[in-house]
């Protein structure tokens, strides 16, 4: 990625370093040695909403060259404002081109928008469908995997028609590391619909170790009225010699709150 650091950056200092790599690609080479470095989340940490809009354009005008430095430098900036507090909304007009890249398998960018939309909670259901419809994807890793089936259940949009997909995906998969994500997911935004409290329940009595401890650690953070439907198991498990100090610990932790 193009490291943009300068602690002066305003909005026209970005506008012209971006335009320089459009144009000048030879330039953005030796942007490394010259003053004016942007960083970018230094650069927009301030901006105001109309300023950060100003720049989206010229950011994925970047996005759609053919320069790498010019690439970089999109998705430089587009990482960046994704992750302000008001990123999603600024950026949801842009969700399907940025979706686009998630239809290339050999995308260098692939993975950078995968991980860009799979981080925020707070987001659109446009955003949500862009990640729901790759759930599936054959080119997905294990990690990627693991991203989409977190964000789809901890986002706040997901509705039980989206909770009711994941978690029959996560059962059907039936990987430790997957379950484990759907379970933090799950967590996140104490998604307690009869579904999902099933699903954790039968991750209590699951052979994995790993998945047990989650699904302990998970209940552990519910309301009281909740935890109270696991009681024979958290007791089961707090007493259980076969388990880790901690799992039992957190067992325990989770029935006398």
């Amino acid at each position: 990625m193009l490291s943009i650091s300068c602690s002066w950056a305003d909005t026209n200092l970005v506008r012209q370093m971006l335009q320089s790599v459009l144009s000048e690609p030879s330039d953005a080479r030796h942007l490394g040695s010259q003053a004016f470095t942007l960083d970018l989340d230094d650069a927009t940490r301030d901006l105001t909403d109309a300023e950060i809009e100003s720049l989206l354009p010229l950011g994925m005008q970047c996005i759609r060259s053919h320069r790498p430095e010019a690439r970089d430098a999109g998705i430089s900036l587009i990482m960046t404002i994704s992750v302000r507090r008001d990123g999603p909304r600024l950026m949801d007009r842009y969700i399907d081109e940025l979706g686009a890249f998630l239809n290339e398998p050999q995308s260098l960018f692939r993975r950078t928008v995968l991980v860009m939309l799979t981080t925020r909670t707070e987001v659109s259901r446009k955003w949500i469908s862009t990640v729901a419809a790759h759930l599936e994807d054959k080119s997905n890793s294990q990690e990627d995997t693991e991203a989409i089936v977190f964000s789809l259940l901890a986002a706040s949009s997901s509705d039980p028609a989206m909770l009711h997909k994941v978690l029959m995906f996560v059962t059907k998969r039936s990987e430790g590391t997957v379950t484990i994500s759907a379970l933090r997911g799950l967590n996140l935004e104490n998604r307690l619909t009869a579904e999902a409290l099933d699903f954790i329940d039968i991750s209590l009595n699951s052979t994995d170790h790993w998945i047990r401890q989650t699904a302990v650690d998970v209940i552990r953070m519910f309301p009281k009225d909740v935890r109270t439907k696991f009681a024979a198991q958290l007791g089961r498990i707090a007493r259980d010699s076969k388990e880790t100090e901690l799992t039992r610990s957190l067992a325990a932790e989770a029935l006398g709150k």
